[in-house]
């Protein structure tokens, strides 16, 4: 195998990362880093809809990938508001495949209603904003407490990482759990991915010194759950 082949291997082919996402998305989930780019694609203020789905190497983590959710159909967005649970409605019997992607999440939730003839998957901000309507058909939902696990030392949240200062450098970090929703024969199989970012800032002038980054690969449950599509 010559290096570009041995290289390519080992980081991940982009061009077969969104394929293996949509057949085998255990291995793809548990493989490379996948974080949601929130371009705010929306058909209105508050309803996501069909689009298509690109997905790029980031520019600065090797293994770890961009998924952006562009003009198009074939695939699903949740577009995410704050203090809200923006949805998108699916329609049922939807291709083996399908995806339902919504931002990452620090704290929300994802939660799936059955209104008839679609499934509306919701993005709940803070995991506190669901509406009434719909409420006695929810189908599925993982808040933080399902989605974050031992991988992040207990630090389930954004704001419960604990900043510390030594040599006047301040550390930060906050845990992107990219939820991704793909349709596999009669269910839709729910799974979770855990990015790790770090900033390192300059404790006097507030300045970023250096940002990194990488997935968790253990730790944390890949697998959420699963739920009928009729």
């Amino acid at each position: 195998m010559g290096l570009k082949n041995k290289i390519g291997a080992f980081f991940g082919n982009t061009n077969s990362i969104l394929p293996l996402l949509r057949s085998n998305p255990g291995t793809a989930m548990k493989s490379y880093g996948i974080v949601i780019a929130d371009n705010g694609l929306v058909i209105d203020s508050q309803l996501g809809g069909s689009c298509a789905l690109t997905l790029q190497q980031h520019p600065d983590y090797p293994r770890n990938y961009i998924l952006q959710a562009v003009a198009g159909a074939g695939d699903w967005y949740i577009p995410y508001h704050n203090g809200s649970a923006h949805y998108c409605d699916v329609p049922k019997a939807q291709p083996n495949g399908t995806l339902v992607v919504t931002a990452s999440m620090t704290g929300c939730a994802l939660e799936v209603r059955d209104i008839g003839l679609s499934n509306r998957f919701y993005h709940d901000a803070d995991g506190q904003n669901m509406p009434n309507e719909y409420a006695n058909a929810q189908k599925f939902r993982a808040d933080s407490a399902a989605y974050s696990g031992q991988g992040e030392v207990g630090l389930t949240k954004s704001n419960n990482y604990r900043a510390r200062s030594t040599d006047q450098k301040y550390f930060s970090g906050t845990y992107l759990h990219t939820i991704i929703c793909v349709k596999r024969g009669a269910n839709w199989r729910v799974y979770n991915n855990c990015f790790f970012a770090k900033t390192v800032s300059d404790l006097n002038s507030g300045n970023i010194i250096k940002t990194s980054g990488r997935q968790l690969q253990t730790g944390i449950p890949h697998f959420l759950g699963e739920f009928l599509d009729a």
